[in-house]
């Protein structure tokens, strides 16, 4: 493979750490260390998850009000889109704390198809004479319908986790007919039967609904790819948002193995019997939910980040000094592209510094 982009969306952890107080009791990361320290930086304009993912996908541009998120995961939930606007409106849990309110949990898990169903029909019922409709295709992943703009802006969930809501809840013309929604769905959560099984298995009630991500499809016609930028030949990720924006824009999208290994092997098959070609020119590797990083407590991510390591920044630094890849790119959404090349690990010269000095 001539260049594989790597996209970490949960190399950063949700809150702000000062990693040198507390060096000691980090994990040594030796290939992580390597592999930043002996990297050739540049800075892109791209930061976060949507932005940088339709920047490596050659996306021209994001919808001002925000990238359409609900737009394209409902596309790939129910396969087919005859909305004009979706809004996702996802299960969270919050929690007081002293004079404020914090989310503390998402991507809730135990939700069955049936409790999301049975929410989905109190709630339109209540709502039935409204301009908008509640569906829940899936356990996870819950939407707002509508024909025309909601006029709100939103947060995405990983901005919010950790944080007081109260400087994220929606905002714009509609916001508070929106807000009055939302508390009015809390009361019907609060009491729901769904949540007194959930309290009886000891998980966390859904309290509320997350509304984000909103916006509409683009033209498929404008196709919005950006010839400026080496589309890639194909992607590979599990995550719905990617896998959404594949289907919607005609990528191919390739299901994630579970390490760096077995996904070296799924390719060296994929070129013999699929492309009939010896090398791809740009392949794309998205690792981790975005949104499933800000479930962690701070060890519990040290911990997987250093299974990352060894699942896939180790075997694609030995594929990289093999030339199985020419060149290796790393994104982590924070403003910088970390690249590596065969020789760029032999610069002995740029000394190997901690992974948690660079930001």
């Amino acid at each position: 493979m001539q260049e594989l982009s790597l996209l970490v969306a949960a190399f950063k952890h949700s809150k702000k750490v000062d990693f040198a107080k507390i060096h000691n009791s980090l994990p040594l990361l030796p290939h992580l260390d390597l592999a930043l320290s002996r990297s050739n930086r540049s800075n892109v304009v791209h930061t976060g998850y949507e932005s940088v993912l339709a920047y490596l996908l050659g996306l021209k541009s994001i919808e001002p009000s925000g990238f359409p998120t609900a737009a394209y995961t409902y596309l790939l939930d129910v396969g087919e889109s005859k909305h004009t606007w979706y809004v996702r409106a996802d299960p969270v849990c919050l929690q007081p704390d002293r004079d404020r309110v914090v989310m503390v949990s998402a991507n809730l898990t135990n939700i069955t198809m049936a409790d999301a169903q049975a929410i989905s029909q109190e709630i339109n019922h209540i709502y039935r004479d409204e301009p908008w409709q509640f569906v829940t295709p899936h356990p996870q992943r819950w939407y707002i319908l509508l024909q025309d703009d909601p006029c709100i802006e939103t947060a995405g969930i990983d901005q919010v986790m950790g944080q007081n809501i109260d400087n994220y809840l929606p905002t714009g013309p509609n916001h508070k007919y929106w807000r009055s929604i939302l508390n009015e769905i809390q009361m019907l959560l609060h009491s729901h039967s769904v949540n007194e099984q959930r309290s009886s298995q000891d998980l966390p009630s859904i309290n509320s609904l997350w509304l984000w991500g909103d916006g509409t499809l683009p033209e498929q016609e404008a196709s919005l790819i950006n010839a400026n930028i080496s589309k890639c030949d194909h992607v590979w990720s599990n995550d719905a948002l990617c896998k959404g924006v594949a289907k919607y824009h005609n990528i191919t999208c390739l299901d994630l193995q579970e390490n760096g290994g077995d996904w070296l092997d799924s390719c060296k098959e994929l070129y013999c019997k699929q492309l009939n070609t010896k090398q791809l020119n740009h392949g794309l590797v998205i690792i981790e939910d975005p949104t499933q990083r800000v479930q962690f407590d701070l060890y519990e991510w040290l911990n997987w980040l250093s299974h990352w390591q060894d699942a896939w920044l180790k075997p694609l630094l030995s594929a990289l000094k093999s030339g199985q890849i020419e060149k290796l790119n790393l994104h982590f959404g924070n403003g910088q592209m970390y690249s590596l090349s065969r020789s760029d690990l032999k610069k002995w010269w740029r000394f190997k510094r901690p992974w948690y000095s660079f930001k």
